[in-house]
């Protein structure tokens, strides 16, 4: 349902690496899932994904991405952890 894109960037004088998002239509389905907070919180996370599959923004980075409170985001964090869908958890601390 959501997949993450990891890649460089080409242009003239950057080769930085870059990251992507792409969403599936279907995910809409599944909204209903989210607090507003938690998908905010939910697409800084998936922006932060490495290479690898991994990434380890703080709660301050979280917090500094989506401008919410420090409580809002651990809320949001613990919400995440407990919400699947369709039988996937979306979130492992």
């Amino acid at each position: 349902m959501i997949t993450i894109f990891n890649g460089r960037q080409l242009g003239v004088g950057t080769s930085k690496a870059s990251a992507w998002v792409q969403v599936q239509r279907e995910l809409v389905s599944h909204l209903h899932l989210f607090t507003p907070s938690g998908w905010m919180v939910f697409m800084a996370i998936v922006l932060h994904i490495d290479n690898d599959n991994y990434c380890w923004p703080s709660i301050n980075r979280l917090c500094e991405c989506t401008g919410l409170s420090e409580a809002t985001v651990r809320s949001a964090v613990r919400h995440l952890c407990g919400m699947s869908i369709d039988g996937h958890q979306i979130l492992s601390v």
